[in-house]
């Protein structure tokens, strides 16, 4: 059923054919999928669509900007590259004296200026 799930979520957000212009009433309308695709896949998979029923505001909050910016801000993957650079910096290191030290690496990351040439989120 992985497939069917996988092409059945991704056409939740399927915007292609719709004349409904981003904002609120896009959002209730992309809500009413959600909700359908949850009622159709709850007693098989309790657990999954528990998550996507409590992150629903989540996953649809790109649909209230421009439908020009919907692919850069559903696709971002500054989270990830925040923490593979983590990962890199504290395999380095190897074992951290302390709790600090560990925050420290953290923080250093998150809190460096984006690279140059890279768009801002």
């Amino acid at each position: 059923m992985q497939a069917e799930i996988r092409d059945g979520y991704w056409a939740i957000f399927d915007t292609g054919g719709l004349t409904t212009q981003p904002g609120p009433q896009l959002v209730e309308l992309i809500d009413h999928r959600i909700g359908e695709f949850i009622d159709r896949y709850r007693a098989t998979y309790p657990a999954a669509m528990k998550i996507l029923d409590t992150d629903r505001a989540g996953v649809s909050a790109y649909l209230r900007f421009p439908a020009e910016h919907h692919q850069r801000i559903r696709h971002s993957n500054f989270i990830e590259r925040a923490f593979g650079e983590t990962r890199r910096r504290a395999k380095v290191i190897g074992r951290f004296p302390g709790e600090t030290s560990c925050i420290s690496i953290v923080w250093a990351v998150l809190d460096r200026p984006p690279a140059a040439g890279a768009a801002s989120p």
